[in-house]
């Protein structure tokens, strides 16, 4: 199984789901409480573990479809991070490269969310109004 972060989202999170499954079916038994969050999340393979432990998971996917490629690619520059933020290696067309994947893997997800029926918040617009979205459906129930 080879993962590497260049890889396109889905084949990533596919690779690494047999590792990843593991990890989340232990968390759901043993560990109240957890956060679990990345791009290696596919909401198929989330709906089979809401389908098996109940009220124990919830789920929300957070992805940018109503933006557009330059606007995110500026608000990301404009929201720099620490020390090894992965921004400053980037260079900007390769930030535009990856803005666009993303643009697409978050319509993938939204309509898979919605084939499953789970939440989808688009962050496109109003970042911190899309946060307490997400925020307020993991915390409700």
């Amino acid at each position: 199984m080879e993962v590497r972060h260049a890889l396109p989202n889905r084949l990533r999170a596919q690779r690494v789901w047999p590792v990843l499954e593991g990890l989340l079916r232990n968390i759901a038994e043993v560990e109240p409480g957890y956060l679990v969050e990345g791009d290696i999340l596919l909401p198929d393979r989330v709906a089979g573990l809401l389908a098996a432990y109940g009220g124990k998971v919830r789920a929300c996917f957070l992805g940018y479809t109503t933006t557009t490629v330059e606007a995110k690619s500026a608000a990301i520059r404009s929201h720099p991070g620490q020390v090894n933020d992965w921004v400053t290696s980037r260079d900007d067309d390769e930030l535009t490269d990856l803005v666009a994947e993303m643009i697409a893997f978050s319509s993938f997800l939204q309509a898979e969310c919605s084939r499953h029926g789970l939440k989808y918040v688009d962050s496109g617009g109003d970042f911190d109004a899309a946060l307490d979205a997400a925020e307020a459906h993991l915390l409700a129930g």
